[in-house]
């Protein structure tokens, strides 16, 4: 598998989600990860361009008993956006149990 060379862009959204986001190299593109816990993970694709407009997707995987999509967020078009998405996402998620989803009652 060949590894390409992260875009200026994806470096710059990179710097601005900051840690624990890492870029790695997923299904043929750069994309930006984050490892939420033993449960899930979060993949953030449509990064790895040097366009000014920011246009992603994320995806919230549930990794037992195997790789399973369990959310997708699309249209995202601003990284203040996305970072505020990715909180939302990691507090749902942190110490969950794949069984035992938290479902937020709305006001």
């Amino acid at each position: 598998m060949t590894d390409y060379k992260p875009t200026t862009g994806i470096k710059h959204a990179l710097s601005f989600l900051g840690y624990p986001y890492e870029i790695k190299f997923m299904d043929l593109e750069n994309v930006i990860y984050r490892n939420l816990n033993e449960m899930y993970d979060i993949e953030i694709s449509g990064l790895d361009n040097n366009r000014e407009n920011v246009n992603c997707i994320v995806y919230v995987w549930c990794k037992t008993p195997g790789m399973e999509i369990v959310e997708i967020y699309k249209d995202i078009h601003s990284l203040l956006d996305l970072k505020d998405l990715l909180g939302a996402i990691a507090l749902k998620y942190r110490n969950l149990d794949a069984e035992k989803l938290l479902y937020v009652k709305s006001r």
